[in-house]
């Protein structure tokens, strides 16, 4: 395609220009003309174009005066008409239609493509064999039963917490939630991938088993390994590290601690002193739930500007767990106790 000459009209602006001038005076554009067809239709009709005023002129005098089109009034003389509403209604009907035909037309070759499929997939009956002699006709073969498949069990030894949980037929995500059920404040679960050694034993009636043991350096690591029970084949060691809290995170767990071992070492004071400072009927519950509502009123603010809501819920919980162990220990030295 030539390329319009630098400050001439391309031949998209020519044809704009001969439709708006169609309406006007008529000059039809043959199918397929290029750009010097087109100048040369418009010559031809006894016209040019004056490309610097970007217009068709009348190059011949003595005939009447011609209406002049420019490119502006061309763009505005050409430009669709605005559908009415029943117009837009009766145009999105036909979608629809045209659309549910489609999927009509779709669901027929569907069809009768699975029932082809099915006409293939039927096997042809064999032909009975024919035998003359006596007895030697062939004997119906027996069908071969499926074997069954037997259960696989895996046991998860929680070392540290002295509990053992057994999962029957196992795969990668029970396991990974059995482990992070007990030990939710890690990363790293996705690692955790039943190996070879458990998982072919175990399709041979053996018991699979992960041992998962909390170790005491620093970091408290989990440790996570497999082996069949019964065997001293092990698999390769894999290590969870736990998560990183936050700074204000760390914060708060502090001031908690701090608090527990403030309340810890009144109660033991009151006890030993034996004496008795709470209201009249209170019972030892009663206190110990009075202190957990006011250190919870105390830390509240804190614990609602943390944005993570699992550590908020972490917080809280150690919070109540440790209100409970505290209760526990104390009760029975307490005078303040209800009597059953």
């Amino acid at each position: 395609m030539v390329k319009a000459p630098k400050g001439e009209l391309t031949g998209a602006e020519l044809r704009k220009l001969i439709k708006a001038h169609n309406i006007l005076v008529s000059i039809k554009i043959p199918a397929g003309t290029d750009r010097e067809g087109l100048i040369k239709l418009i010559e031809g009709k006894g016209y040019k174009v004056d490309h610097k005023k970007k217009a068709i002129i009348d190059s011949k005098k003595d005939r009447p005066r011609r209406p002049k089109v420019t490119l502006d009034k061309a763009k505005e003389l050409t430009k669709p008409k605005p559908k009415t509403a029943l117009q837009q209604q009766k145009a999105v009907e036909a979608k629809a239609e045209k659309a549910e035909k489609k999927k009509k037309q779709e669901r027929v070759i569907r069809k009768k493509a699975v029932e082809e499929e099915k006409k293939r997939a039927k096997p042809k009956p064999k032909p009975k064999s024919v035998s003359i002699g006596v007895g030697t006709e062939d004997k119906p073969k027996k069908k071969e039963e499926p074997k069954k498949k037997t259960d696989t069990k895996l046991e998860i030894n929680f070392r540290s917490k002295k509990q053992k949980e057994i999962i029957k037929n196992p795969t990668n995500q029970m396991v990974r939630e059995a482990i992070r059920k007990q030990y939710p404040d890690y990363s790293g679960y996705d690692r955790i991938n039943l190996i070879n050694l458990v998982l072919e034993g175990m399709e041979k009636g053996k018991v699979g088993r992960v041992e998962v043991l909390e170790k005491k350096n620093a970091g408290k690591d989990l440790q996570i390994q497999q082996n069949l029970i019964g065997t001293s084949e092990y698999g390769k060691r894999i290590i969870l590290k736990k998560k990183e809290e936050s700074g204000e995170v760390k914060k708060i767990m502090t001031s908690l601690e701090k608090e527990l071992s403030k309340l810890e070492t009144f109660i033991k004071k009151r006890i030993s002193d034996k004496s008795d400072k709470e209201p009249l009927g209170m019972t030892f519950k009663e206190s110990m739930d009075k202190d957990l509502e006011s250190t919870k009123d105390k830390f509240m603010d804190r614990i609602e500007d943390v944005d993570d809501v699992k550590e908020r819920k972490k917080i809280i919980k150690f919070m109540n767990d440790s209100w409970k162990a505290l209760f526990s220990k104390y009760k029975s030295q307490s005078k303040l106790i209800e009597k059953n």
